[in-house]
């Protein structure tokens, strides 16, 4: 009997050394790593210092956005509120009053805690004084200050219960129970909880320098007595921090320099009606919105996730982001800033800095610094003065872009705005050098997304960038391109004539009609004498362009606009690709019929680009069909053409010639413009060749509903045709340099409106000295 006890004794303990040893083994060697790199955390005190951003430069140095280092004073809600006092006040008093607290009743404990808390309300006034001495900040601005903080809190916790109250309410209804009057106040003393913003530190005091925040910060660390020995009740001074509650913010603002510019335009360069002597300021504002982007102070996991593959996936950047313990100095933390849009958003690891770091080992003391490193510059190609000429060109103010008498605009009524964008490109590089989109947010310092220039309707959406990120159909700026791949592909010889007999199905004179056709019941071969290469461009004949689409049929038509950028993205950041055929399809151009294929040849259609697209395509065809893809970094990379259209010579000949007699030829559609009885030429630009086309392009009806849930469907606000004018421009005598894209939507015809805004950009380019000519004002900037 002893023995078998004694086995059994053995067995239980034999099972309690095991589950010990396991729970060893356990903590040893499974979680052992673990716990012990928990534990040496604890014994590492990491101090971060902060880095800036890179700045956003134009391609002559200017700075487009750079970080500008500022502080801000905080101080705690229950400091601001009166609630620390209160606290502190009581606390104190039951500490000196000792018996004669604990035996009054609340009403006299009030009595009692008054002289306390009142000493505290002192201590907090003569800290306000003290800040507001420091900062040179008028005392009573910070009061104002601090009672909108506690109004705008107290608003919001008043919201934040009533909500609560409401749902508490409709949970007890929903029992089945009655509502008494006891019901509704315990409910209401329930819904009555803290919110966030009564825990947080609020700003009072705004854009400090570096040495007032520094000497500020230093006073946070101080303490000083509030209650002297004798007054304490405890033989010893009572101290309090002498700025209780006070974090002093690195609020670092993002500072776009050329955010407003003035630029001054020459009226007498305008068309007739809108001519004038002298020179009109005007002020652009949000300049460059569309392009730099914007950015977001809310930080999503996927942002750090993002940083973390890049450091796992290229040691390069592992080495340069991390410490020699792994910690990236550059991630993200709350109150950090990240691209949300445009080059902001695009070079965001670039443009991003890396934080300085000084580890202390506190087992050991010993220490490693880490310098912060701030996020490399990125220079872009255009040229903020350029783009600032062109926006000035755009705004309503200046009239091209409203509707005026002379426009025949039947679509928008008379007086209301148009929106645009321009885009300009130098041929032999691909960079862009302007890239223009109104409207556009007015901007401030801070560029909050917030605000819409009263001077455009609603419902014209200015944080969309016309120039790259809407689908337009090409219209008729497409024929010279058209042209050239018809040759190219072997469905159009250049000594052959095509006649235009207003309508292109014998039969039918209600369809696929020419535009002169159908204006004014003309065609552009009255005497039956064909429509040759050159004179189809001049005279923008669609019987011409009709006819090579139906010759080249569906597929071939597809690869055409495919080989014309259509379908490809650009390297830039929200970019409509453009399209073939319907928006929901395959975008191949199997889906096409040989109608879609008819109207396409003329640019309308089942077809959409962008103005980049347009003024890269006519770049390429300036190169005899080199296509260089567009450039907005400048990298330091030369231009290199990516592949080649492979273009007969002689189809681009003909084309640019066909260009040429349309901007100066009186009888091209690009050359002049009319004023009632009377008629003068679009461009007065001596000293500089052009070639340019016009485009009158068909658009499906701009519907809007400002309820955007309303039971009637949403209203037509917009009807009509958009606006094109492609141009390329050179100095005399020495062919094509610059290629230009103006579209105003709704606009109406591509030569009354369109055409007097290319003019314009062309004017800005010589002001800006890219072209020769008699610049209208010296090419100063004041932002």
């Amino acid at each position: 009997m002893f023995h078998r006890r004694l086995a059994l004794l053995l067995v239980v303990l034999a099972l309690a050394m095991g589950a010990l040893a396991a729970r060893l083994v356990d903590l040893t060697v499974i979680e052992g790593p673990k716990r012990l790199a928990e534990a040496e955390s604890r014994l590492i005190r990491r101090t971060w210092t902060p880095t800036v951003r890179g700045r956003i430069l134009d391609r002559k140095g200017r700075v487009l956005a750079m970080d500008r280092p500022s502080y801000s004073v905080a101080v705690a809600y229950d400091v601001l509120s009166g609630q620390w006092a209160r606290r502190e006040g009581r606390r104190m008093a039951r500490r000196v009053l000792g018996e004669a607290w604990l035996n009054a009743d609340e009403d006299r404990r009030h009595q009692l805690e008054t002289p306390f808390v009142e000493r505290y309300r002192a201590h907090v006034s003569r800290m306000l004084d003290r800040i507001a001495e420091i900062t040179r900040t008028d005392r009573a601005d910070i009061d104002r200050r601090i009672e909108r903080v506690i109004a705008r809190v107290g608003s919001v916790r008043r919201a934040v219960a009533g909500h609560r109250l409401e749902s508490m309410i409709e949970q007890h209804l929903a029992g089945g129970r009655g509502l008494t009057d006891d019901d509704e106040a315990r409910l209401e003393n329930a819904a009555e909880t803290p919110v966030a913003e009564e825990r947080a530190a609020h700003v009072i005091v705004e854009d400090l320098p570096d040495e007032t925040a520094f000497a500020l910060r230093r006073l946070t660390t101080r303490r000083v007595p509030v209650f002297a020995e004798s007054e304490s009740g405890a033989g010893v001074d009572v101290y309090a921090d002498l700025l209780p509650g006070v974090v002093i913010r690195d609020a670092t603002e993002r500072v776009r320099p050329f955010d407003r510019v003035d630029v001054a335009i020459n009226r007498a360069n305008l068309p007739g009606p809108m001519r004038g002597d002298g020179f009109e300021t005007v002020r652009v504002s949000g300049l460059g919105w569309h392009t730099l982007g914007t950015l977001r102070t809310r930080i999503f996991r996927e942002d750090n996730e993002h940083r973390r593959a890049l450091i796992e996936a290229d040691p390069g950047i592992r080495r340069a982001w991390t410490t020699a313990d792994g910690v990236d100095r550059g991630r993200y933390m709350p109150g950090d800033t990240v691209g949300q849009r445009g080059i902001e958003r695009a070079k965001e690891d670039t443009l991003r800095g890396l934080r300085g770091i000084r580890t202390v080992r506190l087992d050991t003391g010993q220490e490693q610094t880490y310098e912060p490193v701030p996020g490399r510059d990125v220079t872009l190609t255009v040229d903020a003065m350029l783009e600032a000429r062109i926006r000035a060109v755009l705004e309503p103010g200046v009239g091209l872009t409203t509707v005026q008498p002379w426009h025949g605009n039947h679509g928008v009524p008379e007086g209301e705005t148009l929106a645009g964008a321009a885009v300009v490109i130098e041929i032999d590089t691909g960079q862009i050098l302007a890239m223009v989109s109104t409207p556009s947010p007015a901007g401030d310092s801070r560029w909050v997304e917030d605000e819409n220039p009263p001077s455009y309707p609603e419902y014209l959406n200015p944080y969309v960038n016309r120039a790259v990120g809407v689908p337009y159909p090409p219209g008729s700026i497409v024929k010279p391109l058209m042209l050239a791949e018809a040759a190219r592909r072997g469905f159009y010889t250049l000594d052959e004539g095509i006649v235009c007999t207003g309508h292109l199905l014998p039969d039918r004179d209600d369809v696929y009609r020419c535009w002169i056709y159908k204006r004014y019941g003309l065609t552009h071969s009255p005497t039956g004498e064909p429509v040759r290469a050159a004179e189809s461009i001049k005279v923008s004949c669609n019987i011409f362009y009709y006819t090579l689409g139906r010759r080249m049929g569906p597929r071939v038509v597809a690869d055409v606009y495919h080989d014309l950028g259509v379908g490809g993205a650009f390297d830039l950041g929200g970019v409509w690709p453009g399209k073939v055929g319907p928006i929901e399809g395959p975008g191949d151009g199997t889906d096409l019929g040989i109608s879609d294929a008819i109207l396409m040849g003329m640019g309308q259609g089942p077809v959409t680009w962008t103005p980049l697209h347009a003024a890269n395509a006519y770049a390429a065809l300036a190169r005899g069909g080199a296509w260089i893809d567009p450039k907005l970094i400048d990298d330091g990379t030369p231009a290199l053409a990516s592949r080649m259209l492979e273009f007969d010579p002689a189809a681009v000949s003909q084309a640019l010639e066909g260009l040429r007699l349309s901007v100066n030829d009186p009888g091209g559609t690009g050359c002049t413009i009319r004023f009632g009885s009377g008629r003068e030429r679009i461009f007065n630009t001596p000293g500089v060749d052009l070639w340019g086309k016009t485009g009158t392009a068909q658009a499906p009806d701009l519907r809007f509903d400002p309820d955007g849930d309303g039971p009637e469907p949403p209203r037509v606000v917009r009807s009509g045709d958009h606006a094109w004018f492609v141009l390329l421009a050179g100095p005399k005598g020495e062919g094509p340099r610059y290629a230009i894209a103006v579209l105003i939507e709704y606009g109406g015809g591509g030569g009354r409106v369109a055409g007097p805004v290319a003019n314009q950009v062309v004017h800005a380019l010589i002001d800006e000295g890219y072209l020769p000519g008699a610049a209208s004002v010296a090419s100063g900037e004041t932002p």
